[in-house]
C-alpha cells in the first residue's frame, strides 16, 4: 500500500489559480493523499471558487478550512501543520503553484530509499503567471543545490514548494510567526538539523511568478533584521562567519529600503557596508548592480 501523504494548501486571493493547483494534486500518480486547504480570509472569490468546485465534484475528498480572520502566511501554515495526523509524509503548498503529476511519487520513492533523510526537495520551474511561459529553472549557474547547513544559514536556496517532509521529523517544527516573508528559512534549518535532505534534479513544481509594477520593491529588511537576531542568538558562537555573511544581506536590504524612501545618503552608507561580499559571487554582483541602479532612479 502507498504511504499516506498530507498535502496542506494555503490560499489567499487565489481565485484565478486555485483550481489548476487542486487539479495538479488530484492528478498525482500517487493517490493516497489527505488534502487540506486553509483559506486565509481571501478578499476575492477564492472561497466561492473552491466551494463550487467541491459541490460539482462530490467524489473529491478535500477538507476545506475558511479562516474567519486573516492569520498571515506563517500562522496559516502552522494551522495546517496542526491538522497532520497519521500521514507518513507532508507537503505544504501554495494555492497558486502547480505540481508535476509524478512529483509526490518520485519524492516518496526517494524518502523510502533514504530512511535517514528528513526531507526531499527538487528543482523548480519559475513561470510567468500572465502567459504561463517558463522563465527559468530555480537551479542553474547562479544557484546550485546544497544541503550544507552553513550555506543555508546564510541563504536558504532550497525552494520550499518542492519540499516533501517526513512526518516524524516535522512534529514540533513550526514556521516562525515573527517572520512575514522569509518564514520558511529557519523551518528548513530546523528540518536539516534533524536529518539530511535528498535532492531530485528535475523541476517537479511550477512556481508562479506574478507580474508586479516596476515601482514595487520588496526589500525584506524587517525579516532579515529579525533573522539576523535569531542567527546571532543560536549560531554566533559555533559559526561566527555565518552571522558576518548574513549581516551583508541585511545591509543590502537596508540599502534598498532607504532608496525606496529616497534617503540616498543613508542608502550609500549601507551600500559601502556590503563590501567586499558584494563582489564575491555572480549572485552578489547582480545585487550590487541592482543597488547601483537604485541610486539613479
Amino acid at each position: 500500500m502507498e504511504p499516506r501523504v498530507f498535502v496542506g494548501i494555503t490560499t489567499y486571493n487565489h481565485q484565478d489559480y486555485i483550481i489548476p493547483c487542486i487539479e495538479s494534486i488530484l492528478n498525482q500518480t500517487h493517490k493516497n493523499l489527505n488534502i487540506v486547504i486553509s483559506d486565509d480570509k481571501s478578499k476575492d472569490k477564492t472561497v466561492e471558487v473552491i466551494e463550487t468546485f467541491l459541490e460539482e465534484n462530490p467524489q473529491v475528498q478535500i477538507t476545506f478550512i475558511k479562516n474567519e480572520v486573516n492569520l498571515g502566511i506563517s500562522r496559516n501554515v502552522n494551522l495546517l501543520i496542526s491538522k497532520i495526523s497519521n500521514e507518513k509524509y507532508v507537503s505544504l503548498f501554495s494555492g497558486d503553484d502547480i505540481m508535476r503529476p509524478d512529483r509526490i511519487s518520485l519524492q516518496v520513492q526517494q524518502l523510502e530509499q533514504h530512511p535517514d533523510a528528513s526531507f526531499c526537495f527538487s528543482d523548480m520551474e519559475w513561470f510567468l503567471s500572465s502567459t504561463g511561459k517558463k522563465i527559468v529553472n530555480h537551479y542553474g549557474i547562479l544557484n546550485r543545490p546544497t544541503t550544507d547547513l552553513k550555506e543555508l544559514l546564510v541563504e536558504n536556496s532550497i525552494p520550499s514548494p518542492t519540499l516533501l517532509y517526513r512526518q516524524s521529523i516535522i512534529k514540533g517544527v513550526l514556521y516562525d510567526e515573527t517572520l512575514k516573508y522569509i518564514n520558511d528559512h529557519m523551518f528548513v534549518i530546523e528540518l536539516l538539523s534533524r536529518g539530511e535532505g535528498v535532492f531530485i534534479d528535475k523541476p517537479l513544481v511550477r512556481y508562479r511568478k506574478h507580474s508586479t509594477g516596476a515601482s514595487v520593491v520588496q526589500t525584506y529588511y524587517d525579516d532579515r533584521l529579525r533573522l539576523l537576531s535569531i542567527l546571532k542568538e543560536r549560531f554566533e558562537k559555533k559559526h561566527p562567519d555565518v552571522v558576518t555573511k548574513y549581516s551583508k544581506l541585511v545591509f543590502y536590504s537596508a540599502c534598498l529600503e532607504n532608496q525606496k524612501k529616497n534617503e540616498k545618503r543613508e542608502a550609500f552608507r549601507y551600500f559601502l557596508n556590503t563590501f567586499p561580499t558584494s563582489l564575491s559571487s555572480i549572485k552578489w554582483l547582480g545585487r550590487t548592480a541592482y543597488m547601483i541602479i537604485g541610486f539613479f532612479k
